[in-house]
């Protein structure tokens, strides 16, 4: 692996590392409503 492609890919996971980190938070926060939805369900 070349040290060029190295720094490629941290390049496109840095790019990318907000967004998914916010998609990561919204999704926790969405499982944590169901979660808590559910349990107050039965």
């Amino acid at each position: 692996m070349s040290t060029c492609s190295v720094v490629c890919v941290l390049e496109t996971f840095w790019r990318k590392a907000p967004w998914s980190l916010l998609e990561l938070r919204r999704l926790d926060a969405w499982l944590l409503l169901r979660a808590d939805s559910s349990w107050h369900a039965d």
